[in-house]
């Protein structure tokens, strides 16, 4: 069985960990610690050059190439931590979802629109 890292903004849900034992033989999740999740659910939208060492230092001292990592988020932060990750060996993920409409008439004579996202499955990197 493995572990895997999981650089995202929520928690799994049951389908998702279900998959994931079955699919890719994981046992253990590893969250990140809150000072990253929250660095990670935070990237600055207003600088240039995204630091990732953070999270690359922590990955070094905590992390096996056998690991998997689940990476969604922000486009340049997740393209450099992909990337530093498949030099490193590792298999890295993300979830695919199907975004389901609901429309339903509101109280103002108006449409109300909401959309749910459904996951479908993990693909790799």
């Amino acid at each position: 069985m493995k572990k895997i890292f999981l650089f995202f903004s929520h928690r799994l849900n049951d389908i998702q960990e279900k998959e994931l034992m079955e699919k890719w033989a994981i046992d253990r999740y590893i969250y990140l610690p809150n000072c990253l999740q929250y660095k990670w659910s935070n990237i600055d939208p207003h600088i240039l050059e995204i630091d990732i060492s953070p999270f690359t230092g922590w990955i070094e001292a905590n992390s096996n190439s056998e690991d998997i990592f689940l990476v969604q988020g922000d486009f340049g932060a997740t393209f450099k931590l992909v990337t530093f990750l498949k030099l490193k060996g590792n298999t890295v993920i993300y979830s695919t979802t199907e975004r389901v409409c609901c429309e339903s008439p509101d109280n103002n004579d108006g449409v109300k629109i909401t959309h749910r996202y459904k996951h479908i499955q993990f693909r790799e990197y």
